[in-house]
């Protein structure tokens, strides 16, 4: 009889050493848990204010994009005051839509070229007034503004103007069109193949002629002796005998 409860203490000794071993593990384990958790409430919020950060950033990229000025490949027209002051009135019209247009100004240059190229359809600078005018819509996210005086410029052209071909290249990307981006590399590879066959063309032709001298050429002396000597006929001729 004795050894049946020494079997029951050494049992209940036994669950409650595993107890107490368990009970350490568990506090050890939950405080490593406690550590975790508060590293990770950390890292959230480090990120929740970096998402933060990249909203305002973006929000402002947004915004500058919206309102900046593409630096005009070409220039202004003049770039003197005594030019301008001497430049007919289409140029110095023209001249303050691109100051409007460098200002800031994107909608009220857009208005000043889009006028400009109405009343002066004939100018001498309405090329480069619609290369403006495409420039400014394409700034004020107008693709298909800017598309509209952009294509005409580049199709219809005989050969490749590398600014107008870029910006055009821009409006198509803008817009994911990459079928006319396509269509629009053909045609540049055209003109570019057109002008170097052209080229080798005038590379190959013969030097022109020169005009004769106006003195005569020295013969050799039995030429001169040739021309000299009389003439015989081939054959006799018949005396007249009435």
């Amino acid at each position: 009889m004795m050894k049946k409860p020494l079997a029951i203490m050494t049992t209940a000794a036994l669950l409650l050493t595993g107890c107490v071993v368990s009970e350490r593990d568990f506090y050890a384990v939950q405080s490593q848990v406690s550590r975790l958790e508060h590293q990770v409430g950390n890292l959230k919020g480090e990120l929740n204010r970096s998402n933060a950060e990249l909203a305002q950033t973006k929000g402002e990229l947004a915004k500058v994009k919206k309102q900046r000025v593409i630096r005009l490949p070409t220039g202004a027209p003049t770039t003197t005051r005594e030019r301008n002051a001497n430049a007919s009135n289409e140029a110095q019209l023209l001249n303050a839509a691109v100051r409007q247009y460098k200002a800031g100004d994107v909608d009220g240059a857009l208005s000043s070229f889009q006028r400009f190229n109405q009343n002066y359809p004939q100018s001498v600078y309405r090329e480069k007034a619609l290369f403006y005018q495409g420039q400014a819509a394409y700034t004020a996210r107008d693709f298909a503004g800017a598309r509209a005086v952009l294509e005409p410029l580049v199709f219809q052209a005989k050969k490749v103007n590398p600014p107008v071909v870029r910006l055009l290249k821009m409006v198509y990307l803008a817009q994911n069109d990459t079928a006319s981006e396509a269509r629009l590399n053909q045609h540049v590879q055209k003109l570019t193949q057109a002008a170097a066959a052209a080229s080798a063309a005038d590379k190959m032709a013969p030097p022109s002629k020169q005009p004769p001298a106006q003195a005569a050429a020295p013969q050799p002396a039995n030429a001169a002796a040739a021309t000299a000597a009389p003439v015989q006929p081939s054959r006799p001729m018949r005396p007249n005998l009435r």
